[in-house]
């Protein structure tokens, strides 16, 4: 415990790594996301090329309701959705349905499926990368601005 929280930082310093790592991948990152996409969750997706998620899903960034203030939400989120909707997102907890989320542009699909249908979309997304040359590839997700905290 006390020994990982000094080397990596404890669960902050773990995170911010994860940003990172997805933030400077050289091709697209995928999330699929089914049931809950919730905090670090919601965070995480908005490093992500493409995200997609179940129509029942929950996303929702509720640290506010824990007293925790989340730092990255509030350097982040605007980029995505605007001051007034990220405000509501941070400040109240509450959280916004799949549908909502694809309007806002945090999500790219949302599958009307089980688990197995969102990553399957998730996939095909890749897979249609994958068909272009990776050099190309790269140097476009090099030049998309990236999230900054």
């Amino acid at each position: 415990g006390e020994r990982y929280a000094a080397e990596h930082g404890g669960p902050h310093g773990v995170l911010q790594g994860v940003y990172r790592q997805i933030e400077s991948h050289p091709g697209p990152v995928a999330l699929a996301g089914h049931g809950a996409v919730i905090g670090a969750g919601t965070l995480i997706s908005l490093s992500c090329e493409f995200v997609v998620v179940g129509e029942d899903t929950t996303i929702a960034i509720p640290e506010i309701n824990y007293d925790i203030a989340s730092d990255r939400g509030a350097s982040v989120l605007p980029q995505y959705v605007g001051h007034h909707v990220a405000s509501e997102m941070l400040l109240t907890g509450e959280a916004i349905d799949p549908e909502r989320a694809h309007e806002l542009g945090m999500v790219n699909d949302v599958v009307s499926e089980d688990a197995d249908a969102v990553r399957e979309r998730a996939l095909e997304l890749l897979e249609a990368v994958a068909d272009q040359d990776g050099d190309v590839v790269a140097s476009v997700v090099g030049r998309m601005p990236s999230v900054e905290p």
